[in-house]
C-alpha cells in the first residue's frame, strides 16, 4: 500500500517541519504527487494548527482536489463560525467548497453565507473593530451613531 511508501511519509513529516518553506514545498509535492492518498483528518489536523493564510492556502487547495473525500461538514463548519476572527480563513474555505462543486453541498454553503440573523456589528463591539461578514464599522463624525460598510470584494 502507498502509505508505506518512505517518501510519501517523509512528505508527511515535513508537512509538519517548523520551517513554513519547508511545510509550502511539502504541501505542494503532497498536492501534486499524493492527493489520492492523504487523509482528510491529517489536512483538517494541519489547517487547525496554522494561522498563516499561505499554508491554509495550500492545504485548501489540496482539500479542493479531493472530490468526494474531502472533508464537507468539517469545512461548513469553519464557514458557519461567525464568531472566528479568522475571516481569511471562512473566505479561502468559502472558495474551496465551491471548488468543490458537484461535492459539496452547494444550497448549504449558500444558507450560510446568506444567512442574516445576526446583524453586521454587533450592539456592544468596538465600532473600529471588524465585525462578521467582512464588515468594518466606524463611528459617525460627532454623531455617535456607527457606519458600517463592506470591504473587499462583494
Amino acid at each position: 500500500m502507498l502509505d508505506k511508501d518512505p517518501y510519501f511519509q517523509h512528505v508527511l513529516h515535513e508537512c509538519q517541519d517548523p520551517d513554513l518553506h519547508e511545510r509550502l514545498r511539502a504541501l505542494e509535492t503532497l498536492g501534486k504527487e499524493y492527493v489520492d492518498q492523504v487523509k482528510a483528518d491529517f489536512l483538517l489536523l494541519l489547517l487547525r494548527r496554522t494561522s498563516i493564510y499561505e499554508e491554509q492556502s495550500a492545504i485548501l487547495l489540496i482539500v479542493s482536489q479531493m472530490g468526494p473525500r474531502a472533508p464537507i461538514e468539517e469545512l461548513l463548519d469553519i464557514l458557519a463560525d461567525r464568531d472566528a476572527p479568522d475571516w481569511m480563513l471562512r473566505e479561502a474555505v468559502a472558495g474551496t467548497l465551491a471548488a468543490l462543486g458537484e461535492d459539496a453541498p452547494v444550497d448549504v454553503l449558500i444558507s450560510i453565507v446568506q444567512d442574516r440573523s445576526r446583524p453586521p456589528c454587533a450592539p456592544g463591539t468596538d465600532p473600529r473593530a471588524r465585525c462578521s461578514s467582512r464588515v468594518v464599522c466606524t463611528e459617525g463624525s460627532g454623531t455617535g451613531a456607527q457606519l458600517c460598510a463592506r470591504t473587499g470584494p462583494h
